[in-house]
This record gives C-alpha cells, sequence and structure tokens, in this order.
C-alpha cells in the first residue's frame, strides 16, 4: 500500500482516515507486547484498498484479505465455517417487498463492525500497520466481524435474526419484518399506508438502535413517511413507484 500511496494521494488520505477512524472507535486494538507471542493461533490478514466511485457514502473501502494463504497453505477463509442462509432469498424479498401500497428501504451502518469477536478470535484478525514511512510498524488486532472473512455475513445476519426471534412473541410484527425483510445489512420493506410504515419505521428503528444497528438511507415512495424521518439519515431521492 505504502508504494500505492505514493502515486495515489487521494488514496492515501482515505486509507489513513479509515485506520485512523476504525482504531478510534475501538474496532481495531494495538496488540501489547506481553501479547506477541509465537503462538501458534495467530493469523495475520494482508489489507488494501477498493476504490467505489459509484458510492454515495464511501467511495474507498479498506478490505482485510481473508483468503491469502500463509506457508502452511491455509487461509483463514478456509478453514472458517461460512454457516447457512438465515434470511430469505433476494427474489422472495423483491417480490415481496413489490406487494406494499407504501414501500420503504433502508441499510444498517457498518453492520458488521458492530458486531464483537470473542477476544480469543481476534489473534485470527490481527494485521499490521503504520501510518507513515517514519513510524514503527505496529501489530493490531481487529475486534469486530471483518469485512473480508468467509464467516463474517453469517455472523452479521445472525445476530440480526436473532433479535428478530427475541421480539417474537411481543412484536411480531417488526420480528417478521427483521427476519423477512433484509438481505444482509439492506431492508425492503412496506406497510398499506403511511401511518403504518411510519409506526414500523419507528419501532423498528428503536429496537435495532437500542441493539446497535443503526438504519440509515432511508427511501420511500411515501413523502409523508419520510418526512417523519431525519433528513441526515435520508438516502438519495430517485423514482420509486408511484410518488405521493
Amino acid at each position: 500500500m505504502e508504494r500505492r500511496f505514493q502515486v495515489d494521494k487521494d488514496c492515501e488520505r482515505q486509507y489513513k482516515k479509515f485506520m485512523i477512524e476504525y482504531e478510534s472507535l475501538g474496532h481495531m486494538m494495538p496488540v501489547e507486547n506481553n501479547e506477541k507471542s509465537m503462538d501458534p493461533k495467530i493469523y495475520f490478514l494482508p489489507h488494501h484498498a477498493v476504490m467505489k466511485g459509484d458510492s454515495v457514502s464511501t467511495k474507498l473501502r479498506v478490505v482485510f484479505d481473508g483468503t491469502c494463504k500463509p506457508s502452511n497453505g491455509n487461509s483463514l477463509n478456509s478453514i472458517l465455517g461460512i454457516g447457512k442462509m438465515l434470511q430469505p432469498d433476494l427474489f422472495t424479498i423483491l417480490v415481496k417487498f413489490r406487494l406494499n401500497e407504501i414501500a420503504f428501504s433502508a441499510d444498517i451502518q457498518q453492520m458488521y463492525r458492530q458486531i464483537l469477536i470473542d477476544q480469543e478470535d481476534q489473534n485470527f484478525q490481527r494485521i499490521v500497520w503504520r501510518e507513515s514511512k517514519d513510524s514503527h510498524i505496529r501489530e493490531y488486532k481487529l475486534c469486530t466481524v471483518t469485512y473480508g472473512t468467509a464467516s463474517a455475513p453469517y455472523l452479521a445476519t445472525r445476530c440480526l435474526f436473532q433479535t428478530g426471534l427475541d421480539l417474537e412473541r411481543d412484536d411480531p410484527a417488526v420480528s417478521s419484518l427483521i427476519k423477512e425483510s433484509f438481505y444482509i445489512d439492506d431492508l425492503m420493506a412496506g406497510a398499506p399506508s403511511s401511518e403504518e410504515a411510519i409506526s414500523l419505521i419507528k419501532t423498528l428503528s428503536n429496537i435495532l438502535e437500542a441493539r446497535g444497528f443503526h438504519l440509515r438511507k432511508w427511501r420511500s415512495n411515501s413523502s409523508e413517511v419520510l418526512s417523519r424521518i431525519s433528513s441526515n439519515w435520508v438516502g438519495d431521492s430517485f423514482q420509486f413507484g408511484n410518488p405521493s
């Protein structure tokens, strides 16, 4: 990455900003000297930048590469379980989505990074990093579910799905919404009326917020629904069904 930074200063700026934020949020932590052992249960993840020019919120994504093979030939991803698919397939979600008079969608902000990994397992998510060539190379461990590891989609959706299971008795409508209307971190749902949509959105947002999942980029074919959501969390507008 340092060679790339020499010729791409914008990439360097965004990459360093990402890593500084990652540490400041507690999503990665420096490895202390007493943790730097030759324990075989340690794996170092290479990392690199992927530019997303069409993304509204994130132009650069830092990808941690769980497919990289060390000298023993086994990558981290090759020994991780991938789990089963808990959510409906995308076709089913879209068909159900189109049946609603009032449609709305959103996504969960930094979904993976809201879920902590067991401290012992964080050793499988170590990286090396320095902010500049004049700095010492340091070891860090990633503390949350990490994009680029094979188990990440299952771990994240399993935590979200558990929220739906927990609500089955107290709020069946929101429980069904969580279990049946999310595709990974993307919500696509609706309701028969604006009033019902507003009520669902408010309840769902409060429940997920309490569990560390913040919904953003809200869109709807109802201006009434959007007017009840903070403008900071409304996505860019586009033609979306029959506006009302």
